[in-house]
């Protein structure tokens, strides 16, 4: 007979009141409307650096599906211009992470970094499917920076709430 562990073991019922006190300790509404306003952010702040790409590289004249490819191809090939979207995702995950931990009014460093669970999400779907322009490595430091960036903005949050006020 195999030795099995339930719920009632003493190991099974430890795990399940870890998971418990950990789940007690985030906050879902916090956490999605900070992946929410990450993704939000990120791709409203995009359109005057895309505006300004189809512009400066005269690609208004392309088919909608040719211009999305161009106007990746332009970001990626000029460093200004990568710069420029790096600096925003960053922000926008720094932001995501805030809102999630204000929102959440505990555990900020927890709920700030699961607010990048939208950004990690589509990334892992784009790097699938192979949508992502970059190579493999850079794609996955991406992932990365986003919880790192996210778990800053509810480091921020923290340290403005434990100012005197």
């Amino acid at each position: 007979m195999c030795p099995h562990f339930t719920l009632t073991d003493g190991f099974g019922s430890q795990a399940a009141r870890r998971m418990g006190e950990v789940m007690g300790k985030v906050s879902f509404k916090g956490v999605f409307v900070g992946g929410i306003t990450d993704i939000v952010a990120t791709n409203v702040l995009a359109v005057p650096l895309i505006v300004y790409v189809i512009a400066a590289f005269g690609l208004s004249h392309l088919p909608p599906g040719r211009m999305s490819v161009e106007i990746m191809a332009a970001i990626h090939d000029h460093w200004p211009l990568r710069l420029v979207q790096a600096a925003t995702g960053v922000g926008c995950s720094i932001l995501g992470g805030y809102v999630a931990a204000r929102l959440a009014k505990h555990d900020e460093l927890l709920n700030g970094v699961l607010s990048s669970f939208l950004c990690v999400a589509i990334g892992i779907y784009s790097i699938a499917l192979g949508y992502e322009a970059g190579s493999l490595p850079m794609a996955v430091v991406t992932l990365f920076s986003s919880a790192v960036f996210a778990l800053l903005g509810g480091y921020l949050r923290l340290l403005q709430k434990s100012r005197p006020a």
